[in-house]
């Protein structure tokens, strides 16, 4: 969190925030009182500042500092925040093992948590998409520039490498669904 607090201004933090609690930027907008056109500036900036392709990567590496996890470990990381996130949130480890996968993942990979898969080899999604994800994720463990990639359930996937220094210890990867689909989503995971 302090990264973020060093980099950004205090309106680009609220922006952040706002965006990685799943607002879109129209209710971001509305919420801090300002125009659409100025929070599209904020994002300009944020992205800036903090170096980032996408939104996802930044709001990715904002989470990560949020909940507290530090070098591929996941000590400290609390589960509740996580699972309030409406994106899917899975890292894995360099060897595709997966070490945390919250609430809105195992919702729209239709994962239960007696049944979560071990590795990204073993998620129970179609083989395009599996084969989708794996091939995004080992070329940014390797540290290859890839674009952001659509599954055939017209999911957004975006994944950042966790670094140890300069080496790939594993990555994050966000899933961001349809609208319509977050809604439903964060329903069903609040309700609970």
């Amino acid at each position: 969190m302090e990264y973020f607090k060093k980099q950004l201004s205090a309106r680009e933090l609220d922006v952040l925030r706002l965006s990685s609690e799943g607002l879109t930027d129209k209710e971001v907008a509305t919420k801090l009182s300002v125009s659409l056109g100025t929070i599209h500036t904020y994002w300009t900036r944020v992205r800036s500042k903090c170096n980032g392709r996408t939104r996802a990567e930044i709001v990715s590496r904002y989470t990560r500092e949020l909940v507290g996890s530090s070098n591929g470990t996941h000590a400290g990381v609390h589960a509740s925040i996580l699972d309030a996130i409406p994106l899917g949130v899975i890292e894995v480890d360099a060897d595709l093992a997966i070490g945390l996968m919250n609430a809105t993942s195992r919702e729209l990979l239709s994962v239960n948590g007696a049944e979560a898969p071990l590795s990204l080899n073993h998620l129970p999604v179609s083989a395009q998409d599996r084969t989708e994800i794996l091939q995004i994720t080992e070329a940014v463990i390797l540290g290859k520039r890839v674009r952001s990639g659509l599954t055939s359930r017209g999911t957004r996937l975006d994944v950042v490498p966790v670094l140890d220094g300069s080496r790939a210890v594993g990555a994050i990867i966000t899933i961001t669904p349809s609208i319509q689909r977050v809604a439903a989503i964060w329903s069903s995971v609040s309700s609970s």
